[in-house]
Parts: structure tokens; sequence; C-alpha cells
């Protein structure tokens, strides 16, 4: 198929996506890659350091400027070599470094671009060293010589030797308000030079501002997006970072019952207060809103959910149902508050909300996860591939007798045990080897589990299962595992398919852990085990091996590493199982498995971090 068989929506496609260069080759293809390849190739263009020249006078011809005034969008002003060369290939006209000094483009030269593209919708000046000077110009400007910008980004405007600042900024975007369509801006600088009027007032005169990103991090200010969206009716979009915790009577007011237009809203404030989330239920949730971000500074997520009335939370998730993509983050200054402790009635509350929040949606994925530190509290979300709901910040106890809080009272909530099937716990202490705790709290009250996984810190070790059909695939990574442990492991997952078993550097100093001994017999459906230990070995006395005893023998069948000898060997034997330990050498490293018929094994040994020597145990059963 030929490019120009295709729609021209693909086609558009396609050039849009190729870099400068490749762009500026399919020009000169042929006549149907010439027209979408130079629509493409002058949309943006960056004027930097090392191009100044050749754009002061190549881009003064009429056959130049013609096919600017035609496709140019974006117009870049950049300073930085490196990635003018990286980007677009192009070479430096300077012989060295000392040569490149810092360029303002020619007042005719930008006035010609900024009154003659006709298309001009964005500039751009956030790597140039020079952002003022430009600025500055359009600034003394009128406004019939400016174009009808969508967006400016200004760049560095902070420094002790800037004239033209981030509070001159408003001036510019003040005099484009009939056409500006995003705008970035500190609160506290939406001032009216020419008038006494100062506040979110102003925005009502940005006839097509559709995206906002403010900052008001003043310490008396009580401005919300209640404010901000009755000033500004034509947002989509609305970014608010607030410092204050804003009174109820500003959301409580009769003219904020208006229905908003946003799709995206993003809310970094304090505190969510029941004032906040009714005039969001009210006014802001409706059928457009598609992403809601809740940033919370002062308190967790659990503190707002347990201080709601259940049924007006209901009302929010239900509503939130249509919204494609939710989030909720709580954040608190760890030196001075800790997040409040998780109980079964806030569980009880999470769980009904996650529940509801899921609505009529395919649920192909959810996770919960869990930190035990007492400044991060653990992490409670839904998702799937098109959605995404997120909980965060539930402080809670991890030990093993105070695990109740992670079950709900199904008397309240009948539905949600059910719908979990991912788990992940980030646990900072272990009281136990492994935490097997959780992993016993999870196989009991969660009947559609599909993966568990358990990162201690102290002691680092790593516990993982995944669901294969009718079994269990099961990593212990860290210390080697107890007997009892096994034990437990074995009587909470007795369906364990394949077993993988790693002890990790660090514990090879511990001679307590040298001898591994598992019982595997009472795992009906294992089919493969994999064992890797690492160790520091004494190369003048030293065995390292691996024993099987079989159900219904008194032998031993052994395979084990010798350094006796310059070169390693390897050896097979058989030994009663009263001398087995005994038999090579009381200080024997090894590892003593109790299994059914072993069939395929694999023995090997290997240096890894000198003095640390790498060995791999694998075998299938066979019964």
């Amino acid at each position: 198929m030929f490019i120009q068989e295709l729609p021209t929506e693909i086609v558009r496609m396609i050039f849009q996506e190729l870099h400068k260069r490749t762009l500026f080759v399919c020009m000169r293809v042929c006549k149907a890659w010439q027209g979408p390849a130079t629509e493409f190739f002058y949309e943006v263009i960056v004027v930097g350091e090392n191009n100044r020249r050749k754009f002061t006078i190549n881009y003064e011809k009429p056959d130049q400027f013609a096919k600017l005034e035609r496709w140019t969008r974006t117009l870049i002003i950049h300073d930085d070599f490196n990635y003018l060369s990286t980007q677009y290939g192009i070479e430096s006209e300077y012989e060295s470094d000392g040569e490149r000094v810092q360029f303002t483009i020619d007042c005719r030269i930008f006035f010609k671009l900024l009154n003659e593209l006709n298309n001009l919708k964005t500039l751009d000046l956030t790597e140039s060293h020079q952002a003022q000077q430009y600025l500055e110009w359009i600034d003394e400007s009128e406004v019939e010589d400016i174009p009808e910008f969508e967006a400016i980004f200004p760049g560095r405007l902070t420094g002790y030797d800037v004239d033209f600042g981030e509070h001159d900024m408003f001036r510019i975007y003040y005099k484009l308000r009939n056409s500006l369509k995003y705008m970035k801006i500190d609160y506290k600088y939406l001032v009216n030079g020419k008038k006494p009027i100062r506040g979110a007032s102003l925005l009502s005169d940005f006839t097509k501002l559709s995206k906002l990103v403010i900052e008001d991090m003043q310490p008396d200010s009580d401005v919300s997006c209640v404010n901000i969206l009755n000033s500004c009716t034509t947002l989509h979009e609305l970014h608010l970072k607030h410092k204050c915790e804003v009174p109820d009577s500003v959301y409580d007011q009769d003219i904020n019952r208006k229905v908003t237009k946003l799709k995206s809203l993003k809310l970094e404030i304090p505190k969510l207060t029941s004032a906040c989330l009714r005039y969001l239920l009210r006014c802001v949730v409706t059928d457009n809103l598609e992403n809601l971000e809740i940033a919370l500074s002062s308190e967790d997520i659990l503190t707002w959910i347990d201080r709601e009335d259940e049924e007006i939370l209901m009302e929010f998730a239900r509503k939130l149902n249509s919204v494609k993509t939710i989030m909720f983050k709580g954040s608190y200054d760890c030196a001075h508050s800790n997040p409040s402790p998780c109980t079964k009635a806030s569980m009880t509350k999470v769980y009904s909300v996650m529940n509801a929040l899921k609505g009529k949606r395919l649920i192909k994925r959810q996770n919960l996860s869990f930190n035990d530190t007492n400044y991060r509290g653990p992490k409670m979300g839904i998702s799937d591939q098109k959605s995404l709901s997120y909980m965060c910040d539930i402080n809670c106890s991890l030990e093993e007798d105070k695990l109740d809080w992670l079950i709900p009272d199904t008397s309240v909530l009948v539905n949600g045990l059910d719908t979990v099937n991912h788990v992940h716990f980030s646990v900072n202490e272990s009281r136990e080897q492994f935490s097997l705790g959780l992993l016993n709290l999870m196989m009991t009250n969660y009947p559609n589990i599909k993966t568990v996984d358990i990162n201690t810190t102290t002691p680092k070790s790593i516990l993982k299962l995944e669901s294969k059909f009718t079994t269990f695939d099961m990593d212990l990574i860290g210390p080697c595992p107890s007997q009892e442990t096994f034990d437990l492991i074995s009587t909470c997952v007795p369906r364990i398919g394949h077993l993988n078993i790693e002890r990790l550097i660090g514990y090879e100093k511990d001679r307590n852990h040298d001898n591994l001994i598992l019982d595997l017999t009472r795992l009906n459906d294992l089919q493969r085990v994999s064992i890797v230990i690492n160790y520091t070995p004494n190369f003048k006395n030293d065995i390292f091996g691996v024993q099987f005893k079989f159900p219904g023998s008194d032998m031993v069948h052994c395979h084990f590493i010798s350094h006796y000898r310059k070169e390693s060997t390897k050896g097979f034997e058989k030994v009663p199982m009263s001398s087995c330990h005994t038999h090579y050498s009381s200080s024997m490293r090894r590892v003593f498995i109790q299994c059914h018929g072993v069939k395929n094994l694999r023995f090997s040994e290997s240096p890894r971090h000198y003095p640390i020597a790498h060995m791999r145990v694998s075998f299938e059963i066979s019964k």
C-alpha cells in the first residue's frame, strides 16, 4: 500500500511523529510526502544560538517566510547548543565553545515573526537566557502588534538581576485575555495595575482560558477552587495549589451552585473539608469530569474518610464512577504529626468507598499495599487498564496479633474481600521471618487472591506468591527459611507448584544458617524446586552438599562439591541417615531435603562477588 492510499488522518499522524531531520528528507521524496512533511517541519520553529545567523538570513527570503506564515504555530527561542544539536541535528557555527555567547534575536526580526506569522499560537522562552528582553518588548507593544497567543512560557524570570519578573507577567497575560488558553501564575500576581482590582475576579475577563495552573502560598488567603471556577467559566482543566485551609463559608454560598465544564481537576490543599466535599458533589463531579486528583498536605486520607458520613461518601463514590482517573493522596509533616491509626471500622468505610467507585466498571486488577512505618502510611487502591482509583496513607500496625483491622466488618460490608486479588506489603520492620502473619491473613480471608508481595526492610527479605492456575509459584529471598517458617508456609499455601529459595549476600556469615533443612513431602503439588545460597567458602577445607531423603528409606542420597583439591569435584553417594550429618565433616554446609523422588537434578557452584560463592541446586519432583 502506498502512502497516498491511506486516509488523510493516518498520514498526518505518521508525519507528526517523525524527527525534524527525517521530515526535512521526506519533503524531497515525492509530492505525496511534501505537503504533510512541510507542514510538520515548519509547525515548530526553534531559533537557537547556533542557527541564529542562518535564521536571520534565510527566513527573510520570501519563499522561506511564506512557509512560516502558513504552517508555524510554535516559536521556541533556545540557548542550549546541546539540545539543538541533539534534537534537530543542527551543527554549530562556532569553532570553539569560547566563541559561543548569549544572543538576542534582532528586535526587527522578532516582531516580523510575531506580526507576520499568522498562525503563531505559542511562544516558548523556557530555555532562553534572554527571556526578559523579549517579554519587555511584548509588554511595551500595543495589543494589535501581538499575535493572538494561546500560551506563553516565560522561562527564567527569577534572580537578583531580573527586572521583568513573574509579577510583571500578568500585564502580558491580561493583554492576551481574549485569546489565551493556558496560564500558569501565582495567585498574588493577579493584579490589574491600571484599576484597583485584585484576585480571582480578574479571571472573568479571560474569555477563552481553558487550562489554569495557579499557586497560592499566602498564609492568610481564602481563595479556593470555588472562587476561580465562579470567575472563569471556560475552564476545562484546573490545578490549584493552596497553602491555607479555606473556611467552609466560602463553599456554602448560594452563588457557588453552578455546574462547571471541568474535565480535569487537581487540588493540592491542606484538608478536604465537608463543605468542599459537598461542593464537589454538587457542582464539579458531573459527566464532564474525566480526571480528579486531590492531594492533602495536613491530613491523611483515612482521617478524611473517618470524618465524613458514610452516606455522603457513598454518594461521592457513585458520582465518581463516571470519572476515568481518580487519585487521592495524603501527605503530612512526619516531624510534627502522625497519621491516625487504622481500625476495622475505618477499613470497612474504605472498602465501601472502593466498591462504590468500582460501580459497573470491569475491574481487571485491584491492588492493596501497606507500609508499616510511623511516618508513611500504607497505600490502597483499585486499578484497571483504563482507569485508576487510588487511596493512600493509611497508618496501621502489621504485628501478627494486631492485623484484624485489615478485615472489614462483613456485617456492614457484604461485598469486598472477594474482589481483592493483588496485594503488596512494604514492611519497615518485621518481628517474624518473611512477615508470614500477613501471608496467612491474605490466604485465609481473600478467596480470589492472585499475587502476594511482601517486602521487609529489616531484616531484608522478599516473599512473592503468584497464582498459576490451580497452584502457586513462591519465591523466598533473604535468610534461609527455618523449618518453623516453612511449616507455616506449607499450612497456609499447601498447593505450591514451583518453589524458589535464595539466601542473599549478607547472611552468609551467619554459621547458624549454613544448614538448610526442608520437608517438602507435605507439598503434594510441588513440581520444581530451585535453591540459591550465597556463602563464604573456606578454600582449604570446605564441603557444600545437598542431601535427599525419600519417604520409606533410611538412606540419604548425597551430592556435594569439595574444595579439597585445586579443582572442585562433584560426587554422589548413599549413606545411612544416622551418619549423614557427620559423614564428610562436622563443619560441612548442607541442604537437607525430605521429598519424593528427584529427577533432572542440576547442581553448580560459581564465584559471584569475591569472596562470595554462589551455589545453585534445582530439580524436579517425581512421584
